[in-house]
C-alpha cells in the first residue's frame, strides 16, 4: 500500500515526464530544421531556399487535364534539404493533397487540377510554405470553357414584334453543356441602332439550363446596327443584328419626272 509521500512522489514524476515530452517535441517541431550525422559529426541545417515548378502552366477546365506541382527546397549553401514538409494551398481549382516532405533532392509533388466546382476561365495562384521562409508562389491558368451563339435571323424590322431568338451555350473544355452558369447579356453601347432583350418563355433568370443553354429573345427598336454581347466563366462571344425600318425600301425620291 502505498503511502501519502509515494503517491506524491508518483505524480510529480509523471508530470515531469509529460513536461520533458512537451519540451522535447516543441524542441523537434517549432522549425524546420534538418539535422544528419556523419563519421560521428551531427549537422543541422535550416531551409533557405523554396522555389516552385510547373509541369505545364495551364489545365482545362473538364478536370481531365493535371499539371505537377515541383517544390524544391535548399540550404542556405543551396544543398538539397530532405525531410522538410512544405505546406500547399490554392486560390481555386484541387489540390491532390496540402502536404509533402522532400525527398534526397530535396523535392516533393503535388498534383493540380480545375477541380468541378467552378469551370470558369481564371488564373489561379499556388502558396506552399516552409517554417522558416517566405511563401513561394505561382500562377497557373485554367482555361477552355466557351461559349457559342446560334440566332434564327441577323436582321430585324422596327416594328415591336419581330424577334430573334439569341441561342447561348456554355461548354466546359470537354464541350459538355454548363448548368447553372451566370450569364452576363447586353446590347454594346457603342451600337449605332437599339434593341430590347428579354428572356425567353422555358427561362427565369440568366442562368443556363441542364444543357448549358439560355435562350433570349432580341428585338429590334431602333435602326442600325445593333451588337449583343454575351460573358459567363471567364469566357465572351457577340453577336450583331441589322435593324431597319418597316417598309423601307431603297429608291430615288427626286427628279420625281425621269429625265
Amino acid at each position: 500500500m502505498k503511502t501519502k509521500k509515494g503517491r506524491l512522489y508518483t505524480k510529480l514524476s509523471i508530470f515531469l515526464f509529460i513536461s520533458i515530452l512537451v519540451l522535447t517535441f516543441t524542441a523537434c517541431f517549432s522549425d524546420e530544421e534538418t539535422t544528419t550525422t556523419t563519421g560521428g559529426t551531427t549537422t543541422t541545417t535550416t531551409p533557405g531556399i523554396l522555389s516552385l515548378a510547373l509541369s505545364q502552366t495551364s489545365v482545362l477546365s473538364d478536370n481531365l487535364d493535371s499539371s505537377t506541382i515541383t517544390a524544391t527546397v535548399l540550404d542556405t549553401n543551396n544543398a538539397a534539404l530532405e525531410g522538410v514538409m512544405v505546406s500547399f494551398s490554392s486560390t481555386g481549382g484541387q489540390l491532390n493533397t496540402a502536404f509533402i516532405v522532400t525527398d534526397t533532392n530535396g523535392q516533393g509533388q503535388v498534383t493540380f487540377s480545375s477541380g468541378t466546382l467552378d469551370k470558369s476561365n481564371r488564373v489561379v495562384t499556388i502558396t506552399a510554405t516552409v517554417s522558416g521562409l517566405a511563401p513561394a508562389q505561382i500562377p497557373i491558368q485554367i482555361r477552355g470553357t466557351t461559349i457559342t451563339l446560334s440566332t434564327g435571323s441577323t436582321n430585324l424590322e422596327v416594328d415591336g414584334n419581330d424577334t430573334a431568338t439569341l441561342i447561348i451555350t456554355v461548354r466546359d473544355a470537354r464541350e459538355t453543356g454548363i448548368y447553372d452558369a451566370n450569364v452576363d447579356v447586353h446590347v454594346d453601347p457603342a451600337s449605332t441602332g437599339a434593341a430590347t432583350l428579354a428572356l425567353s418563355t422555358d427561362y427565369t433568370d440568366y442562368t443556363t439550363d441542364v444543357n448549358g443553354i439560355l435562350e433570349v429573345d432580341v428585338t429590334g427598336t431602333g435602326a442600325g446596327s445593333v451588337t449583343v454581347n454575351v460573358s459567363a466563366l471567364g469566357a465572351t462571344a457577340a453577336q450583331t443584328y441589322t435593324v431597319d425600318i418597316t417598309g423601307a425600301v431603297f429608291g430615288i425620291s427626286a427628279p420625281a419626272d425621269d429625265p
